[in-house]
């Protein structure tokens, strides 16, 4: 074969070549890139700032603007908060009717207005004291009063001379054997009183003080260590 023939296809050999090569690296760069890509989509998102802070709540507590002028209500925030009744001595409607019924007929035993009555029901007493005092509205006037002691309870009854007319005065009792309505009896807790009756009228030391709607009558709990010990009805004689 002739030198310039050989030397043609020599260059037609390593030109073939070439080509090769190149398609070579061709298709090995697009598998790279194409592997690289997919394994790019195919990562897992970054992972969220789980301590990035959230903005400040909202102030739910801020109180509007007065809206003016003198009869304005003023922010919530001034106002003074309510008070209950107890704390002011304040009763319900149903506590001051049971405590005019228990002023009137609290005793859930037979007694009596009069010495009569009430000696002819209880029997006689262990002691019976009569003192005189004067009349408030005519002081030339004496009357009496008769006060009858049992044991665990005392009755002073008011006798006025003009008329002998009998009043009674107080009735004291210092015995659980003398029952008393709403199971109030010699015995009961503090706490029970004021359950049923409400807060008193007046604290003196340890006696709970009640009066009537009028303000004339009136009971007395004297309570120690949270026990009722005492009960005295006092009732206004004129």
């Amino acid at each position: 074969m002739p030198d310039g023939e050989v030397d043609g296809q020599t260059g037609k050999l390593i030109l073939l070549v070439s080509i090769i090569l190149l398609v070579f690296v061709i298709i090995v760069g697009g598998v790279f890139f194409w592997f690289a890509q997919q394994r790019r989509n195919n990562q897992p998102p970054p992972p969220q700032n789980t301590n990035q802070q959230s903005p400040p709540p909202q102030n739910t507590n801020q109180q509007p603007a007065p809206s003016g002028g003198t009869g304005s209500r003023p922010p919530q925030s001034q106002q003074p908060p309510p008070v209950s009744p107890s704390s002011t001595g304040q009763r319900t409607v149903a506590q001051q009717q049971r405590v005019d019924s228990f002023i009137t007929d609290g005793r859930d035993f037979t007694l009596g207005n009069t010495r009569e009555e009430i000696i002819a029901n209880l029997g006689q007493p262990k002691k019976e004291t009569i003192a005189n005092i004067k009349n408030r509205h005519t002081p030339s006037q004496t009357d009496k009063t008769d006060t009858l002691e049992y044991d665990g309870l005392t009755v002073e009854i008011y006798q006025v001379t003009a008329g002998n007319q009998q009043l009674l005065d107080s009735v004291t009792i210092t015995n659980a054997q003398y029952p008393v309505k709403y199971a109030l009896d010699i015995g009961t807790t503090g706490t029970h009183v004021t359950e049923v009756l409400g807060p008193p009228d007046e604290r003196n030391g340890n006696v709970s003080i009640y009066q009537d709607e009028q303000g004339l009558n009136r009971v007395l709990f004297t309570i120690g260590e949270n026990r009722v010990n005492r009960i005295e009805w006092d009732y206004y004689v004129d």
